[in-house]
């Protein structure tokens, strides 16, 4: 089976930078921007350079950096010559490279273009072509998004795209702005737009969707089944409000599906747990422990029946006996974590990777101990593991002294 291509634009250091709290130094910014590179990221949206001149700094340094590693190096801009003219400054040392992209965005939805942008409809297709054409002016490669998408009268939105591609755009991308969409929305509405408006085959589609009812990633898979060939996403699934679509679980759903998602990527799995720790410390924003790909959790095994099931996997070098992907496929390893739920076998597993040899019987006292123990621990780590078996050892070594005696 042949595997289309799909392209990754990475909105860590923009829209993911745009969580509250999240802010990052520039030298961070410019140290997860090669980070990213490296991940293998296609496109990385390196900020907002008109929102700030740090932004624009940084921009201008990535722009430096990343051509040569095969990045598209992007900012956005608001319909207007300003933001543009801003772009076009940070992003020339890539555009000299052939390798810097213009996103100019605007409101499609009735209800931004009355109350927000308070304006026409007529006026916002104006402002669509007219910022093209001049971003036009100082690269070839510029792209156009509509914000608010989901939300916008499926014609209106047609006529939106139709004037950025007469007027030059190479790129356009269908936002799920607010998180709004359900279940095959998102493919419905990709579709539709692609339908009425016929674009040529080298135009790329993007789907770019917010988590706020936790179906991000699910609709960015649903925008790929509906003809988009680029997906936009953070790590860690950072981000305004609920975040983004998280970049690793989309490039590990396209990897672990492909049956049902016939592409590929060029991202490094492997990568895929340094770079998350990288942002989170960074950003000050922690990844939740059960989070998928990248939690602290999502590779740890603490129900005695799991426990039980993946050592005897692991012994028959078989995958996947509790898990949907891999732990080494995404630079992690699987763990056997001690809790009240354990069994024996995690136990002597647990003891055995130490290096200790104990019988049926120990093995069972010291997990008694566990069940029963009062302390408030939740998760017993090798150490205490050990200690607990060393008393046992030494109680039943006691007794089978007295035994002896009588």
């Amino acid at each position: 089976m042949t595997k289309e291509k799909i392209l990754i634009l990475d909105s860590t250091l923009r829209d993911g930078e745009q969580a509250p709290g999240a802010a990052m130094t520039p030298a961070q910014k410019v140290k997860i921007g090669c980070s990213l590179a490296d991940l293998g990221v296609d496109v990385l949206e390196a900020g907002f350079a008109a929102s700030s001149s740090t932004d624009a700094q940084v921009i201008y340094r990535l722009s430096q950096l990343l051509p040569q590693r095969g990045v598209v190096v992007e900012t956005l801009a608001r319909c207007c010559p300003s933001d543009v003219q801003i772009a076009a400054q940070a992003l020339a040392p890539a555009i000299h490279q052939n390798a810097g992209q213009i996103r100019t965005f605007i409101s499609t939805s009735d209800m931004h273009i009355k109350y927000k942008m308070q304006t026409t409809r007529e006026e916002i297709l104006k402002m669509i072509d007219a910022s093209i054409r001049y971003a036009k002016t100082f690269t070839d490669n510029v792209g156009w998004a509509g914000e608010d998408s989901s939300r916008a009268d499926v014609n209106f939105l047609a006529e939106c795209v139709k004037t950025a591609l007469a007027a030059g755009a190479k790129t356009i991308a269908l936002c799920d702005t607010i998180g709004i969409l359900v279940d095959t929305q998102m493919q419905e509405l990709m579709e539709q737009v692609r339908a009425l408006v016929k674009a040529p085959d080298d135009i790329i589609f993007s789907v770019h969707c917010h988590n706020d009812k936790g179906l991000a990633t699910a609709n960015s898979l649903f925008g790929l089944k509906g003809g988009a060939r680029q997906v936009e996403c953070c790590i860690n699934g950072l981000g305004e409000r609920a975040g983004n679509a998280a970049l690793e679980e989309i490039v590990m759903a396209i990897q672990s599906g492909p049956d049902r998602y016939p592409f590929t990527t060029n991202i490094k799995t492997d990568k895929l747990q340094a770079v998350s720790r990288m942002v989170a410390k960074f950003s000050g924003i922690p990844v939740c422990p059960n989070k998928a790909v990248v939690g602290s959790l999502a590779f740890s095994h603490a129900s005695g029946i799991h426990q039980d099931g993946l050592i005897k996997a692991w012994k028959m070098n078989l995958d996947n006996m509790y898990g949907a992907i891999n732990a080494s496929d995404v630079g992690a390893k699987d763990k056997i974590v001690i809790t009240r739920h354990s069994g024996v076998s995690g136990v002597l597993y647990v003891l055995q990777q130490q290096g200790l040899n104990p019988t049926d019987a120990e093995a069972h006292e010291v997990l008694r101990r566990v069940k029963n123990h009062r302390s408030g621990t939740k998760i017993f780590d090798s150490q205490k593991i050990v200690e607990m078996y060393r008393d046992v050892q030494g109680e039943f070594s006691q007794k089978a002294i007295i035994l002896d005696k009588n």
